[in-house]
C-alpha cells in the first residue's frame, strides 16, 4: 500500500523553515535543502544536498548476455506507481539510516568506488551522483528483491514512457556499451552501431578549454521565501505512508515544476552518424561546463527534423511531484546541420565522455539511453 497525501509545512513533520539561513531543511542537517536563487535575470527555487548520491548498475552474464539487476522502485513523486530502478540508487542520508528505517536494496554495493556524474541539472546546485557499472560473476546468485533483465527487455521499456527511474537511464550511458550490447539487425541500429566505433578526438580538449575560459560569478544564493514570491517552481508538502520502501511513514517537500522539453538532433556525416551537442555552461552545474543536448525547451521552426523516437521520463520522485520531461531523438538532412550550433560527435565519443567524469549532463545521458533503446 502506498498513499500520498498534501500537507503544508506546520505539519511536514522533522522539516522547518530555516529563517536565518533562508532555506527550508530537515532538523536533522541531512537529506536536502529548499533554497532560493537568483541568476541575475530570473528568480528559481533550487535544491541542494551536501553528499553525494549513490547509483550502482550491476550485470550478471548468464548464457553468453548480459543481465541488468533491477528492482521496482516506488517514489512519492511518481506519475505511476513504480519505475525501473539500478541496482542500488540511494543517498548518504539513507544509507546511513537518517529515516530510521530500513536499508535500501542493493546497500551492500553503495560504498564502491565510481565517477561523479551530475544530477537533475537546472533544479539542483551542483548535484553529483557516485556512479558505477559492475560486472558480478555468472556464479552468482541474484540480488535479493532485484531480477535480472535481458537487453531487449530493457531496450524495450527504454522506449516506453514513465518506466525506467531517471537515475538507471542516466546510469546506462555510463556502461561501455562496445563490450556489453549488440545491436539489432535494423538499418539504423547498424548506422549507430558503425557510429559507436568511430571515435574522434578532440570532444575532451574543447571541454577542458571552456571550463578554463568560463567567467561566470558563483550562484547567488537568495532567502527561498523571496523565491516562492517570484519563481515559477512551487513546493508542496506530502505526507507519505508506504510498505514498499525504507520508511513506512514519513512527510517532506516536494518541488513542483512546469515540463519541460529537451531534443537530441543527429544526421549522417561521411557515412558516420553523428550528433549534435553544445556546451551548457551553468554555475549550478557540477563543474560548472558539460556537453548537453541540441535543443532544451523549443526547437527552431526552419529546421526539419524527423522524429525516430520520443519519451517522456519523469524527475526522481524522492524529489519533484510530477515533474516530466520529453526526450526526443531527431533526424535532420547533413545539408541542414549547419543550421545547428554546437559540436557534432560520433557515438562512439559521447559514449566515452560519458564513462568520464562530469563530461555531459543528465539530460544528454538520459537521450543517449534512448538511442540504446533504437540500437
Amino acid at each position: 500500500m502506498n498513499s500520498l497525501r498534501l500537507t503544508d509545512l506546520a505539519h511536514c513533520k522533522g522539516w522547518i523553515r530555516d529563517k536565518s539561513a533562508g532555506c527550508i531543511k530537515h532538523e536533522s542537517g541531512r537529506f536536502f535543502r529548499i533554497v532560493g536563487i537568483h541568476d541575475g535575470e530570473r528568480y528559481r527555487i533550487m535544491l541542494q544536498q551536501d553528499d553525494h548520491g549513490q547509483v550502482v548498475l550491476a550485470m550478471i552474464k548468464l548464457h553468453y548476455a548480459y543481465r541488468f539487476l533491477l528492482w521496482d522502485k516506488w517514489e512519492p513523486g511518481t506519475i505511476l506507481k513504480h519505475q525501473l530502478a539500478a541496482t542500488c540508487q540511494s543517498t548518504r542520508s539513507n544509507l546511513d539510516n537518517v529515516h530510521g528505517g530500513k536499508h535500501p536494496p542493493g546497500h551492500d554495493l553503495a560504498n564502491l568506488p565510481g565517477k561523479l556524474q551530475s544530477e537533475c541539472e537546472g533544479h539542483w546546485i551542483c548535484k553529483s551522483n557516485v556512479t558505477t557499472t559492475i560486472h558480478k560473476p555468472s556464479n552468482d546468485s541474484v540480488i535479493p528483491e532485484h531480477y535480472a533483465l535481458g537487453e531487449e527487455q530493457l531496450k524495450s521499456f527504454l522506449r516506453s514512457d514513465f518506466v525506467v527511474h531517471q537515475d538507471l537511464a542516466s546510469v546506462l550511458a555510463c556502461v561501455d556499451w562496445k563490450t556489453t550490447f549488440t545491436p539489432s539487425d535494423t538499418h539504423l541500429a547498424g548506422q549507430l552501431w558503425d557510429s559507436l566505433q568511430a571515435r574522434l578526438v578532440g570532444a575532451n580538449d574543447i571541454l577542458e578549454s571552456a571550463r578554463m575560459n568560463n567567467t561566470h560569478a558563483a550562484v547567488t544564493i537568495i532567502d527561498v521565501a523571496e523565491a516562492e514570491e517570484k519563481s515559477k517552481e512551487t513546493i508542496a508538502y506530502v505526507s507519505v505512508e508506504s510498505d514498499e520502501t525504507e520508511c513506512a511513514a514519513w512527510c517532506q517537500p516536494l518541488l513542483c515544476r512546469h515540463p519541460e522539453f529537451v531534443t537530441l538532433v543527429t544526421f549522417m556525416h561521411n557515412d558516420i552518424r553523428r550528433f549534435a551537442v553544445v556546451l551548457k555552461d551553468d554555475p549550478c552545474l557540477a563543474n560548472h561546463v558539460q556537453y548537453a543536448p541540441t535543443f532544451s525547451g523549443s526547437v527552431p521552426h526552419n529546421l526539419k527534423l524527423r522524429q525516430l523516437l520520443s519519451v517522456t521520463n519523469q524527475d526522481e520522485g524522492a524529489r519533484f511531484l510530477h515533474a516530466t520531461t520529453k526526450y526526443t531523438i531527431a533526424e535532420c538532412d547533413e545539408n541542414d546541420a549547419h543550421l545547428i550550433r554546437g559540436f557534432y560527435l560520433t557515438l562512439g565519443e559521447l559514449n566515452e565522455l560519458a564513462m568520464s567524469e562530469l563530461c555531459l549532463t543528465s539530460d544528454l545521458r538520459t537521450c543517449l539511453s534512448l538511442v540504446l533503446g533504437l540500437m
